[in-house]
C-alpha cells in the first residue's frame, strides 16, 4: 500500500496554499477553481478562499523575524512552556494511554462486551 501511495504523490497537484507561498499564484488560483469554483472564473467563493491563503501568509511573512528563542525569552511565555511540558509529562505518567490502548481487550477478558 505504502508503495501504491509513493507512487500516486506524483499526480497530486500542489497545494494552493504551497504554490501561493513559492509566487505561483495563477497556478493556486486555476486550482482553485477548477476543485471549488466548478470552472467558473468569476466565483465568490474562489476569491474568498485565495484571500484567506493569501492574508494569512502575508502575516507570516512579516513576523517571520520570531524563532525559537522567542518562547523563553519573556517570563510568562517561561511559565507558558514548562506548563506545556508538565503537562504532557503528567498525562504520560498517569497511564491514560495504557488505559485507553487496552481498556477494550481488557473489558472483552472479563466478559463485559455491552
Amino acid at each position: 500500500m505504502t508503495g501504491v501511495q509513493l507512487l500516486a504523490i506524483w499526480f497530486v497537484p500542489e497545494s494552493p496554499r504551497w504554490l501561493i507561498s513559492n509566487d505561483r499564484s495563477e497556478e493556486a488560483r486555476k486550482i482553485l477553481i477548477k476543485f471549488h469554483g466548478n470552472n467558473n472564473l468569476d466565483d465568490e467563493f474562489v476569491r474568498g478562499e485565495f484571500s484567506e491563503i493569501v492574508n494569512p501568509l502575508k502575516l507570516e511573512n512579516e513576523s517571520s523575524g520570531s524563532g525559537w528563542l522567542d518562547m523563553v525569552r519573556t517570563k510568562g511565555n517561561r511559565k507558558r512552556c514548562a506548563l506545556v511540558i508538565a503537562t504532557a509529562i503528567f498525562s504520560q505518567c498517569s497511564d491514560n494511554g495504557l488505559v485507553s490502548y487496552y481498556l477494550a481487550a481488557i473489558l472483552k477478558t472479563v466478559g463485559i462486551t455491552e
